[in-house]
């Protein structure tokens, strides 16, 4: 539990910080409406009552605007309205299927309101169209994961120790599924991969101690 609150806690962080670089382009038919312009001014100043009010005036004349729509997604998501902010960046990926930002804002606001299956059909959706890109396969895995589909989870994670090298997050990920499989060596391998990486701490010399004293193994844990 502790461990996908800090993952979704991560994935607020990226929806409320990272897509404020995402650059609007509204469409040449739009582009000229006032209310438009004046809502990215307000919102570029961080004024976002006034930039809320002037995207739902014109979301009203262009009701399928992605642009607004995206952009008064971002502004629910950084007043905690995680569920408008889901489904106006829905409909903005519907408005724009082919907008990677904004179906990547929906696949985590999904995965944030813990709409898992959702949010695992947007993540396929990207891996397809963007197969090198590490975050949707780690957001993907972490799915897997914490919805318990535990081998499809493993395959997920030894494809980005493919991408990646060597990580220590996602051993200690891979670790966590093997014990719940109840593979003990499997785990213990993991760890040991730690120790082969790094000689400075005893750190990883103690969890593997601790993983076969927890299993009851005590020479192994001693041997350690």
């Amino acid at each position: 539990m502790k461990k996908t609150l800090l993952f979704l806690g991560l994935i607020f962080s990226l929806l409320s910080c990272r897509t404020s670089s995402v650059q609007t382009i509204a469409g040449s038919a739009v582009q000229t409406d006032s209310s438009f312009i004046d809502a990215e001014a307000a919102r570029l100043k961080g004024d976002w009552e006034k930039a809320s009010n002037l995207y739902e005036t014109f979301l009203q004349q262009h009701p399928h605007n992605g642009a607004a729509l995206f952009n008064l997604a971002r502004i629910r998501m950084q007043h905690s309205s995680h569920y408008e902010a889901e489904k106006l960046s829905g409909k903005a990926s519907e408005a724009d299927p082919g907008n990677r930002y904004y179906r990547e804002f929906y696949a985590r606001a999904l995965l944030l309101n813990r709409q898992y299956k959702k949010a695992a059909a947007q993540y396929d959706f990207l891996m397809q169209h963007y197969p090198r890109e590490e975050d949707y396969l780690y957001e993907f895995a972490m799915i897997q994961q914490m919805t318990r589909q535990d081998e499809k989870a493993l395959e997920s994670f030894n494809r980005l120790e493919d991408l990646m090298g060597f990580n220590e997050d996602l051993i200690l990920q891979k670790k966590t599924i093997e014990l719940r499989l109840g593979h003990l060596e499997a785990a213990a391998d993991e760890i040991r991969k730690l120790i082969a990486e790094d000689h400075s701490t005893a750190r990883y010399d103690l969890m593997l101690a601790e993983l076969y004293d927890n299993a009851g193994q005590k020479e192994k844990a001693t041997a350690v």
